[in-house]
């Protein structure tokens, strides 16, 4: 973890920058270091289940049942950060507030015959509502993810088994699945 750690680091500093400047340069740099944080974390989050996780593959190759906490596991490492993404967001209702404001906005400015300046409004209206689209669909993909894993693992058949199989597989591979 000592490598997260200096990841946290870097990200305050990182922070800093952008308030301090506010330049676009530094929210890229940020950027940068938070998808490197996630990495790093998604990783460590696998190393600290790994043999556990060995196991379950194992069991489900010879057709062993799944106890309800191995079930829980195979979520954490398939869908766990949808599952608690979704559950600390906080901005979805203000997100789809926004996006009726916008829409609300385009419908109203709208005109026949604009001029340069509406239609730059426009624009800036346009792109804020793909931003605001971008942020909601995110959030919904990933209530989907846990919905449909939930549904394929109620009852757990051959095919299911396989694929699970393979995918569970691949991520134990692959640190940076």
């Amino acid at each position: 973890m000592s490598d997260d750690r200096n990841l946290f680091t870097k990200m305050s500093e990182d922070y800093q920058a952008v308030t301090s400047s506010g330049a676009g340069e530094t929210y890229s740099k940020l950027s940068t270091t938070l998808e490197k944080m996630d990495a790093s974390l998604r990783e460590y989050a696998q190393d600290l289940t790994l043999s556990e996780m060995k196991a379950i593959v194992k069991k489900l190759k010879k057709n062993g049942a799944i106890a309800s906490s191995e079930l829980k596991q195979m979520k954490l490492w398939i869908v766990g950060d949808a599952e608690y993404y979704t559950k600390m967001e906080n901005n979805f209702d203000d997100w789809k507030n926004e996006l009726q404001r916008l829409i609300t906005a385009i419908n109203d400015s709208w005109a026949e015959q604009p001029n340069v300046e509406q239609v730059l409004m426009l624009r800036g209206l346009v792109r804020d509502a793909i931003r605001t689209i971008a942020d909601l669909f995110y959030f919904v993909q990933q209530k989907d993810r846990i919905a449909k894993f939930n549904d394929s693992t109620e009852e757990i058949d051959a095919l299911e088994r396989e694929f699970l199989v393979r995918l569970l597989e691949q991520k134990i591979k692959s640190p940076h699945y």
